[in-house]
C-alpha cells in the first residue's frame, strides 16, 4: 500500500526471457525499458504497467467484458448489459483462435510480466482493498478486451443514427443533412486534410457524380417507406440515453500535423499531436520508452502506451514519428429487423434468430441477472443492449434495432502491426503494414528522419450500397447489408504533399471527390480550420516553423468559427435595446456585455481581460443552443442531443450569419413555450438566451462588476478515478483545476452542454511535439501522472505542468539510457543453485 519499489533486483523463471533493465526518469517516473530484444522490452512493459496502473486495468477489463456489477451492484448493470449485448466477451476468443502463433507470444510475454509483478505483492493496492475486490491473473483476452473497447469507443456512428432519423420524420431529409452537416454543401467551411491534389496523387480521386445522389435518393425512398413511429418512440424514451450520452455523445478527438523540412528551420519534418479524452486519473495514456536490438542494430521507440496492451501508440522511433486522430469513419450501422417471436424477417423469408444467454452477477450476495441477447446475421438486437425494462418481454414492439460492427471480425490486428511497426527502418514497409491494420479506425500521420511525411487511414471500413446514407438502415433486403471491407490502398492516403503540411483535428479527411467515401459523419472543422490558418500564416510571411512555435500552437484558445461570425454577431447583438426593457441598471448591464463581446478576439482564455468576454460567450452560446429544437420530441434531454452535438455547429454558425442580415428569424426549430406568439422567434432566443446569462453570472459572480467575470472560474477540469468519483472518496481521489477553452479551441475543453454543470468532460490528454532533426530536442507531456497510486509522488506531478503549457524533454536512445537515471530496477532469471547450496 505505500511507495512503489522501482530499484532492485527481481528474479523470476521465465528462461525465455533476457535481462530487462528498467530506468526511471526522475522527476516524473518514466521508465525506460532495456532488454535484448523488443519482445523482452515488452515483459518489462508488463511489469511497469502493473506497478502503476494495475487497478485501471483491472476497470477497463472488467467494463468491456460486462462485469462491472460484479463490485458496483445495480448501479452499474445497464452499463454490463450494454457491453454483453456487443459482446466483446465473445469476440475475443474467436479472435484468440484466429492469432498466429507469434503473435499470441509476443501478447503472452507482456501477459507474464503483469503477472508475475502482481505475484510479487504482500498485498494488493488500496483501491482493491477499499473495494474488497480480488484480481485475476492477466490473460490474452484481457489485452485482446482492452483492444477492442478502444475500438469500440472510436465507433461512434451508431448512436447518431435514430436521432438523425427522428429529425428526418419530424422535418425531412432536407433539413436533418443540414443539421448534422452530412453533406458537404452544408458544411460552414471546408478545410480538409487531404485536397484535391492530394487525391489525383494518390490516384483516389474521382469527381462526384450524380449517380451517387440519384443511388442515396432511391435509399432515402426505401428508408421513408418503414412506419418507423413505434420504434422512434420507444428509442426517444429509452432509459439508457443518458448512458449512450455519457459513452458515445460527446465526440471526442485528437489534433495531429506535421510539415516537411520545406518549412522548418532544422530542414528537417516537425510534427504535433495531442489526443482528446475523459479528464481522468490516471490518464488514458502511459509514457514509456523500450530500447532493444534487431539484426544487430541498436533501436528503441519512446511515446505513450495503453495500460493493458503491449502497443506504443504513437511516439517516435529512431527512423519514424507518428501520431493519431480517430478518423470518424462510420464503421457501425444500426438495422431495422421485422422480428416476430424468435424470428426476423430478411429477403423474403422469416429466420431464425441466434440466442445466447449472458449471466451478470450482482455484487456479492450471490444474485444474478440473467439475459438473453438475440442476434441477426447484422448484430445483436439493440433493445436487449438498450432497454432494461422490457427484458421479459425483449418484442414487445415489432421492430428493432440490431447493431452491425467490425469489431466482431476475428482478424483483428493492431497488436501485431503495432510490434511490426516498432522494428523497421523502410517507410515503404511501414506504410504495409499501416495498409493492413484492421483496428482502431484513426488517421495516422508521420515524419521520417530522412524527410517523408504522410497520411493514412486505417482500420476495418465497410463498403455500403449508399456510403452517403446517415440513417439507420432496412434489415429486411440483402442489398443493404455491407457489401465488404475497403482495402488499404483504398482509404485516404498521401505521402509527401505538395503543400508540405497535412492537418486533421478530425474534420473531414476529404472532399466529396474522393473514390471511396468512408463517413457521412462530420464533426466541427473549427480546430482544423484554425491550425491549417496559423500554419498558412506563417508560410505567408516566410517564417520557417520550430518546435517552440508547435508548442505555443498546441495552447492556442482561439475560438476560430466564432472568430469567423465575429462581424455578424456584433451587428445581431447591436439590437438588444428592442428586447429588453427600460430599466436604467438592466440597460447598462446588456450594454457593457455587448460592448466586451465588441472587443473581444474570441479568445477561451480562463483568466484576465479575454475571460470576460469568454465567460459571456460561452454562457450565452449554451443558452441559445437548448431553444433550438426544443419541440421536436417531449424527452428534453433527447432534444439537446440535436442541437449541442459538435455536428450541429455549422447549422449553428451559419444561421448567425443569416439571422444578422434578417434571415431566418422566425423559423419552427426556435420555437419554444417562451417565444410561440412571437413573429420573430429565432432573434428573440438569442436575445432572451442574453438575458439568461445575467442570472448564470451573478450566480458564479454575485454583486462582482463585469470585468471580474471569468471563464475559468466556471467552467472546470475535475479528474476522477473510477469508481470513486461519486462516492465519499472523491475529494481524496480526485482533483480539480480551472478549466479553458471550449470544444472548438485547438487547446480543447469539451463541457456538457446539455447538463448545465460546465464541467469540462475531455481535453487534451497528452501533447508531444516530435523534431526529426538529428540534433533536435523532443517534447511530451501528459494530464496528471503515471501513477494511480495516491500515495506516489507521480499521481498528478505532470497535471500543473500541463496546465502550465510546459512540457518535458523527451530523454530517448541507447547513449542517453548508459549515462544513467536516478532508479534502476534489474528483472532477470533467477539462477540455478549449485550442488554447494544445496
Amino acid at each position: 500500500m505505500g511507495l512503489l519499489n522501482y530499484e532492485g533486483i527481481v528474479e523470476h523463471n521465465r528462461n525465455d526471457i533476457g535481462e530487462v533493465t528498467i530506468r526511471r526518469e526522475q522527476p516524473f517516473g518514466i521508465p525506460h525499458i532495456k532488454g535484448e530484444t523488443l519482445r523482452d522490452t515488452l515483459y518489462g512493459l508488463g511489469y511497469v504497467h502493473g506497478q502503476d496502473r494495475l487497478f485501471a486495468m483491472h476497470i477497463k477489463r472488467r467494463a468491456a467484458q460486462g462485469r462491472l456489477s460484479e463490485f458496483g451492484g445495480e448501479s452499474t448493470l445497464e452499463t454490463d448489459l450494454f457491453f454483453r449485448g456487443v459482446g466483446i466477451n465473445r469476440t475475443i476468443k474467436k479472435v484468440i483462435n484466429n492469432m498466429d502463433d507469434e503473435t499470441k507470444d509476443i501478447i503472452q510475454t507482456y501477459v507474464n510480466g503483469i503477472n508475475d509483478y502482481v505475484h510479487s505483492l504482500p498485498m494488493l493496492p488500496i483501491e482493491f482493498q477499499i473495494l474488497g475486490e480480488s484480481f485475476e491473473d492477466w490473460t490474452l483476452e484481457d489485452c485482446i478486451s482492452i483492444e477492442l473497447l478502444l475500438n469500440l469507443f472510436l465507433s461512434l456512428d451508431f448512436y447518431y443514427e435514430p436521432v438523425k432519423d427522428v429529425v428526418r420524420e419530424k422535418y425531412g431529409n432536407d433539413l436533418a443533412e443540414k443539421i448534422f452537416a452530412s453533406r458537404e454543401q452544408h458544411l460552414f467551411e471546408k478545410t480538409y486534410t487531404l485536397d484535391d491534389e492530394d487525391l489525383k496523387q494518390e490516384n483516389i480521386y474521382k469527381e462526384f457524380q450524380q449517380e451517387e445522389l440519384d443511388l442515396h435518393a432511391e435509399n432515402l425512398r426505401n428508408i421513408h417507406k418503414i412506419d418507423k413511429t413505434e420504434l422512434l418512440e420507444n428509442f426517444i424514451k429509452m432509459t439508457q440515453i443518458e448512458l449512450l450520452e455519457k459513452n458515445y455523445s460527446q465526440m471526442k478527438g485528437s489534433n495531429i500535423w506535421v510539415v516537411d523540412g520545406n518549412l522548418t528551420e532544422t530542414g528537417k519534418p516537425i510534427l504535433a499531436n495531442d489526443p482528446h479524452l475523459d479528464t481522468s486519473i490516471p490518464s488514458f495514456w502511459y509514457q514509456a520508452e523500450l530500447l532493444y536490438t534487431h539484426n544487430g542494430q541498436k533501436k528503441y521507440t519512446i511515446g505513450t502506451t495503453v495500460a493493458g496492451m503491449p502497443v506504443v501508440c504513437l511516439g517516435r522511433t529512431q527512423y519514424f514519428a507518428w501520431g493519431i486522430t480517430n478518423n470518424m469513419a462510420d464503421a457501425t450501422d444500426l438495422y431495422i429487423e421485422q422480428v416476430d417471436g424468435d424470428k426476423y424477417f430478411h429477403d423474403g423469408k422469416w429466420i431464425e434468430m441466434k440466442q445466447r444467454e449472458e449471466v451478470i452477477k450482482i455484487g456479492r450476495s450471490g444474485q444474478n441477472k440473467t439475459v438473453t441477447i438475440y442476434e441477426t446475421h447484422h448484430g445483436p438486437i439493440l433493445p436487449s443492449l438498450l432497454d432494461l425494462q422490457d427484458m421479459e418481454n425483449p418484442f414487445k414492439y415489432k421492430q428493432q434495432y440490431s447493431f452491425c460492427w467490425g469489431g466482431h471480425q476475428v482478424n483483428n490486428n493492431f497488436i501485431q502491426i503495432n510490434y511490426k511497426v516498432l522494428l523497421s527502418d523502410d517507410l515503404d514497409t511501414i506504410i504495409g503494414n499501416f495498409r493492413q491494420m484492421t483496428d482502431p479506425l484513426i488517421n495516422i500521420q508521420y515524419a521520417t528522419v530522412d524527410g517523408n511525411i504522410g497520411h493514412i487511414s486505417t482500420g476495418r471500413m465497410p463498403v455500403r450500397t449508399d456510403p452517403l446514407n446517415i440513417y439507420p438502415w432496412d434489415g429486411t433486403q440483402h442489398k443493404n447489408d455491407w457489401v465488404s471491407f475497403y482495402h488499404g490502398t483504398q482509404q485516404p492516403q498521401v505521402r509527401n504533399p505538395k503543400k508540405h503540411y497535412l492537418v486533421n483535428c478530425n474534420n473531414k479527411v476529404a472532399s466529396d471527390n474522393i473514390i471511396n467515401h468512408i463517413t457521412a459523419t462530420t464533426m466541427t472543422h473549427a480546430r482544423s480550420y484554425r491550425v491549417s490558418n496559423l500554419l498558412k500564416e506563417q508560410i505567408q510571411k516566410g517564417k520557417k516553423f520550430t518546435v517552440e512555435d508547435f508548442k505555443l500552437m498546441q495552447q492556442d484558445r482561439v475560438d476560430s468559427y466564432c472568430l469567423e461570425t465575429k462581424q455578424y454577431l456584433d451587428k445581431l447583438l447591436e439590437n438588444y435595446p428592442k428586447y429588453f426593457s427600460n430599466d436604467q441598471k438592466t440597460q447598462k448591464l446588456f450594454k457593457q456585455m455587448v460592448e466586451q463581446i465588441k472587443n473581444w478576439n474570441c479568445d477561451m482564455q480562463k483568466t484576465g481581460e479575454a475571460a470576460v468576454g469568454a465567460a459571456i460567450f460561452g454562457i450565452w452560446e449554451q443558452r441559445v443552443l437548448v431553444k433550438y429544437f426544443s419541440k421536436i420530441t417531449d424527452n428534453e434531454y433527447f432534444n439537446h442531443r440535436v442541437s449541442m452535438n459538435l455536428m450541429f455547429d455549422s447549422f449553428f454558425f451559419s444561421h448567425i450569419k443569416d439571422l444578422s442580415s434578417g434571415l431566418r428569424t422566425n423559423e419552427f426549430y426556435c420555437e419554444s413555450k417562451t417565444n410561440e406568439n412571437r413573429q420573430d422567434k429565432c432573434l428573440y432566443n438569442v436575445f432572451e438566451a442574453l438575458k439568461e446569462t445575467i442570472d448564470i453570472m451573478d450566480y458564479f459572480f454575485p454583486n462582482k462588476p463585469i470585468n471580474q467575470w471569468q471563464w475559468g472560474n466556471i467552467v472546470s477540469h475535475e479528474f476522477v478515478q473510477a469508481p470513486f468519483s461519486k462516492t465519499p472518496l472523491q475529494p481524496i481521489f480526485g482533483v480539480k483545476r480551472q478549466g479553458a477553452g471550449n470544444r472548438r479551441t485547438i487547446n480543447v475543453g469539451g463541457i456538457n452542454l446539455a447538463l448545465n454543470d460546465y464541467q469540462s468532460l475531455y481535453s487534451a490528454n497528452f501533447r508531444m511535439v516530435l523534431d526529426l532533426s538529428e540534433n533536435g530536442k523532443s517534447y511530451y507531456v501528459q494530464e496528471t501522472g503515471q501513477s494511480e497510486s495516491i500515495f506516489s509522488p507521480h499521481y498528478t506531478d505532470q497535471l500543473d505542468i500541463m496546465l502550465k503549457g510546459e512540457y518535458i524533454e523527451m530523454k530517448f536512445g541507447h547513449e542517453q539510457f548508459e549515462q544513467g537515471y536516478q532508479q534502476e530496477l534489474i528483472l532477470r532469471v533467477k539462477k540455478p543453485k549449485n550442488n554447494q547450496d544445496l
